[in-house]
């Protein structure tokens, strides 16, 4: 939300219109997104390095 909220504000102060508005608010989605993505990288990383995945991952697969 705040990279979308930036992009907006940075697209309206650049170009002076609605237009710039809105190129900024993608730009700020995409930002989000990036960022979203990134946190779900470290997160599952972090998952797999710990003990415990490795017991759930061998009970999944066996019950599969």
């Amino acid at each position: 939300m705040t990279g979308k909220i930036a992009g907006v504000i940075f697209g309206i102060l650049l170009t002076r219109n609605i237009l710039g508005a809105l190129v900024g608010l993608y730009v700020g989605y995409l930002f989000d997104n990036a960022i979203k993505k990134m946190a779900n990288k470290q997160n599952v990383a972090n998952w797999l390095e710990s003990g415990d995945s490795k017991q759930s991952i061998f009970f999944i697969a066996l019950f599969l």
